[in-house]
């Protein structure tokens, strides 16, 4: 007699789909097994750095990715959730409007260099001291971290006697929290035992 299981729901909170002809595989990849939601990496060429198709500049839209997603087949999920990649154009009544008008749900932030496609990228102080954060905290809005610190010397990046997730953990994160102790985070991959305890902290 074979034996059958009832499996919850389950979310992709952290996907990269990317862009053109790589969609339509990996939305369906994820279709296959059966995920019902996707919080989708901004982090493309161009990357998701504007709210609205209306708004200045040539890079994609919170709107507009949706659109790309939900047309390559996430159109079947319950939620497709595209957070705004932070860029030194980022202001306030951008997170203001989009909050409002119920298109952004989240943010993302990446250290400048720290991954693929993060050159767009500006430090944490400067939305710690723009109205950015506070704007983003006041409006509940989730903050998503790639959390590692930026401009280390080079051999202190994957050192084993600090590393730059342990930096960022250490000694951004806590004023980020003191500062902002309303502010949704989310902790995004991190690999260290630092970075654990902080979150579970």
């Amino acid at each position: 007699m074979p034996v059958q299981m009832t499996l919850p729901k389950w979310f992709d909170l952290h996907a990269h789909f990317r862009q053109e002809e790589l969609l339509p595989p990996v939305v369906g990849a994820h279709l296959n097994m059966a995920c019902a939601g996707i919080l989708a990496m901004p982090n493309t060429k161009p990357p998701v750095s504007k709210v609205f198709e209306k708004d200045d500049g040539n890079d994609w839209s919170i709107e507009g990715y949706t659109k790309m997603l939900e047309d390559a087949g996430a159109n079947t999920l319950e939620q497709v959730i595209v957070p705004l990649y932070l860029t030194s154009n980022t202001t306030p009544k951008m997170i203001e409007e989009g909050a409002k008008a119920g298109v952004l749900r989240a943010c993302k932030y990446y250290p400048p260099h720290g991954t693929t496609n993060a050159e767009h990228g500006t430090p944490l102080n400067v939305y710690m001291e723009n109205g950015v954060l506070a704007a983003m905290e006041e409006h509940g809005v989730t903050f998503c971290l790639h959390g590692e610190e930026h401009g280390l010397p080079s051999e202190e990046y994957f050192d084993r006697k600090t590393n730059a997730e342990e930096v960022f953990y250490q000694e951004r994160m806590p004023r980020l929290v003191e500062k902002f102790p309303n502010l949704k985070l989310v902790g995004e991959h991190i690999t260290t035992k630092v970075a654990a305890d902080f979150v579970s902290d």
